[in-house]
Order: structure tokens, then sequence, then C-alpha cells
């Protein structure tokens, strides 16, 4: 009984010792590179393009600030004038005022919002406060019945200064990509007018008091608010280029107002009398303009693993 119970004992450290023998032969470092294989890493899945469309990197948000400056002309559509001629075969167009084109300059400021929707497809908003200034020019000439060397001659020039607050909104078109992208845009246009005043410039020539000297003088009439509408609407077609430094990108661009209401308050044309009293009364007209501005903007959207580099939807 007691041999047949030392057998497996002696059997147990045998194999016990074989397992200690064969772990001391095994070849350098097998042990861990087996226990590393069963915690192998999975293999990672494709790289994502951050270029391609969809999700968060398929747009981007531009916010900015813009200056610039603008030159108008007004547009008349109907003709209207204090005078009329006694005579039978005056022209038509003897009172008519002369409208120069784009002699002012006026300024303009404000916001620059661009979203990015689809490659180089953009919606763009520009609200912000315009001034806008044009002119025109009255003239007149009393001559002597009974001597043809007693003349006066008097030249009017009415400077009308507008102030606004407008919101354009564009869709804007970049045909390249990269750091110099040209563009094109068109829209629309709602403004408000907020003020309103004319400064008129008189000159002329006195030959009936036996004078030949030049004369001038002015008259500035601080507030013809109540001659405007409230409201005009326009469209707006342009383009430019934009130039990325950074982040930031620095826009110059060039844009053409094209003013579709008319200016003038019609029931209130004849109520300013001291307009009335030197002749003049305003036309219906619509207002053109050029506009130049230069801004800078930030996107909104970033790669924050990525430095902060902006999102560039794919063109």
């Amino acid at each position: 009984m007691s041999s047949h119970l030392r057998l497996p004992c002696l059997t147990h450290v045998l194999c016990v010792l074989l397992g200690v023998f064969v772990l001391l032969h095994l070849p350098e470092g097998a042990v861990f590179a087996q226990k590393s294989s069963l915690y192998k890493k999975p293999p990672s899945g494709p790289k994502r393009d951050r270029t391609s469309v969809g999700g968060f990197e398929s747009s981007q948000w531009w916010l900015g600030v813009r200056v610039g400056t603008n030159l108008s002309k007004g547009s008349p559509t109907e003709r209207y004038s204090i005078y009329q001629s006694t005579r039978l075969d005056a022209p038509e167009d003897l009172f008519d005022k002369k409208y120069n084109a784009f002699t002012r300059t006026g300024l303009e400021f404000g916001l620059n919002i661009t979203y990015n929707f689809m490659g180089g497809w953009s919606a763009v908003m520009q609200p912000g406060f315009i001034r806008s200034r044009y002119e025109y020019l009255n003239q007149y000439a009393w001559l002597s019945e009974t001597n043809e060397n007693e003349r006066i001659f008097l030249d009017y020039t009415h400077t009308h200064t507008l102030d606004a607050i407008e919101v354009p909104l564009m869709v804007r078109y970049d045909f390249l990509s990269g750091a110099f992208v040209p563009y094109l845009q068109a829209g629309g246009y709602v403004s408000w007018v907020t003020r309103a005043d004319q400064r008129v410039d008189v000159s002329g020539r006195d030959l009936a008091a036996g004078g030949t000297a030049l004369f001038t003088n002015f008259t500035n009439l601080a507030d013809v608010r109540n001659l405007y509408n409230n409201r005009n609407l326009g469209f707006i077609f342009g383009g430019g280029f934009h130039f990325t430094y950074g982040n930031a990108r620095i826009t110059l661009e060039g844009n053409y107002r094209l003013g579709m209401s008319n200016l003038i308050n019609p029931a209130n044309r004849y109520t300013n009398q001291q307009l009335n009293g030197i002749g003049d009364t305003p036309d219906d007209v619509r207002l053109r303009s050029w506009a130049f501005n230069l801004g800078i903007a930030f996107p909104l959207k970033y790669w924050i693993t990525d430095g902060y580099k902006s999102v560039n939807p794919k063109k």
C-alpha cells in the first residue's frame, strides 16, 4: 500500500523538474513574444480625408470686418421742376437737371459674414453703414429785352448726402483654391435711410449791375430726410480676390449697386419751402454706385488636433 502511494509523488516531481528544464532552455524572448502576440494592436482603419464632402469638413463660416469708399450718381426716371417756360417753342428739357456721374465720394463699413457651403460656392451677407453722395446742376439765365448787355447767369450745384443701414445678400463663387483666390458674386440688397441732407452751392455772373466778376455762396440745408423714402431695394454685382495669411483671409473687392427703388417720396416732393424758394424740387431718381472695400475675416471652424488649422471644404 505504501509503495503504491510513493509512485505518484515521484512522478509529479519528475514532471515539475522536466518543465523547469524546458523553460530554462527556451530561446531568449520566446515567452514574451508569445505574450505580446496575445495583445496585438488591432489594425487601424483608413485615414479620413478631411477635404471629403460631408459632415464637419464640408462647410466653413467666416466672420470679418470691411471698410471702403464709393462713388455714386443719381439716375432720374421722371423729371420735375418748379418753373415752366412761357415760350411755346421752348425745348422740353429746358429746366432739366444735369446729373454728374460718380463725382462725389462716400464711405462704408460693416461686417462680412460668409458661409462656404459647398466647394467654391458661398453665401455672403454684408450688413453695414453706407454714406452715398450724388449731385446735379440747375442753370438759369436772365436776359434783358431792352439791353443785351444786362444779363445774369446762375449755376446751382445740389449735393445730396444719404446715410443708410444696408444689408446685401449675395452668392459668391471662388474660381481657384489656394492662397490667392479670385471670385465673382451677385445678389440683392435692402437699405433703410437714416439721415439725409443737401448742400446748395451757387455761383454766377451778374452783368446787369455793371460788374463782370464771378460770385459764389452756398446754402446748407441740414435736413431733407422727409423727401426720401424709408426703404430702398436694388441689385449688387461684383468681384475681387482674397488672400490667405495663416488662418486670416484678406479681401479686396469692388461692387456695383443698381438701385431699383425711387429714392424720393412723391407725397413730400414740394414740401421743402427752402428748396422751392431757390427753384429746386427733386426728380424721381434711382441710385447707382461703385464701391471698393478692403476687409479681413477669420474662420469659425478649426481642426483642434491639427494645430488649429481652418477647415477648407474641397473645391
